[in-house]
């Protein structure tokens, strides 16, 4: 259900972020040789976890197959802790069992998940033989095997565009990233609405600072996706071709 779900809003963010221009069309292809690499690595682990056998290894695969099930346990343990606490609220007045309830539920929502995470094995990547691997195939799909300085000129030209598109959104990530740590956060009001955690007193205390705590998340998250990670790739793959000559 998670996976159909995830996919779902892929499909939907691609379509939202379709390739525009050569530029945009350069970085596409570059993250589909990414995609299939990392395919690589995934069905090389998924072939060795299964030639093993016993209770431990089943288990590594089952974790390794299902990457899931760590949003699955944590969102369980959260409606788990809320059901108990609700009891734990009208049978026990005592504050020791409420702290000592409260203390149970932070350590094993956080340590739970940790040592899942532990537990799940990880694809093993060489970072050099990866990037290696990709512009191998992006040079096999564009046919520029023997043209690698033309590659390299897409490369600079498609870095230099999102670099020149995402200046806008770049200043107003550092805008409000500047207004609310000089602006808002010297102010003590503002300090002590924070604590409470709630809308209201927030707003009054600082409108603007309220509207930027709001803003600012999406717009980096918007601005890492559509710029700043195109260009992570973009760098990488062109720093294997200057490595190469």
């Amino acid at each position: 259900m998670f996976k159909s779900l995830l996919n779902l809003v892929s499909k939907k963010i691609q379509i939202i972020f379709l390739p525009k221009n050569a530029h945009e069309r350069t970085c596409k292809l570059v993250r589909k040789c990414l995609e299939e690499t990392n395919k690589e690595y995934i069905k090389k682990l998924d072939n060795r976890l299964k030639r093993k056998k016993g209770i431990k290894s089943r288990f590594e695969y089952f974790l390794f197959t299902q990457p899931y099930i760590n949003i699955l346990v944590s969102i369980i343990l959260f409606y788990l802790f809320l059901f108990i606490g609700y009891f734990i609220v009208i049978y026990f007045k005592e504050t020791w069992i409420r702290l000592v309830f409260l203390a149970s539920y932070i350590i094993f929502s956080l340590a739970i998940p940790i040592i899942i995470t532990i537990l799940t094995p990880k694809v093993k990547r060489i970072w050099d033989k990866q990037w290696k691997k990709n512009l191998q195939k992006y040079l096999e799909k564009t046919q520029l095997q023997n043209k690698k300085n033309e590659a390299k000129q897409r490369f600079n030209r498609a870095i230099l565009y999102y670099r020149r598109k995402g200046k806008p959104i770049n200043f107003l990530v550092n805008l409000l990233w500047g207004g609310i740590i000089i602006g808002c956060l010297p102010d003590t009001t503002f300090q002590e609405a924070l604590t409470t955690t709630k809308p209201v007193p927030i707003w009054n205390a600082n409108p603007l600072g309220a509207i930027g705590l709001i803003v600012l998340p999406f717009v980096y998250i918007y601005n890492s996706v559509r710029y700043d990670i195109p260009i992570a790739w973009l760098e990488n793959i062109l720093a294997q071709i200057e490595l190469e000559e």
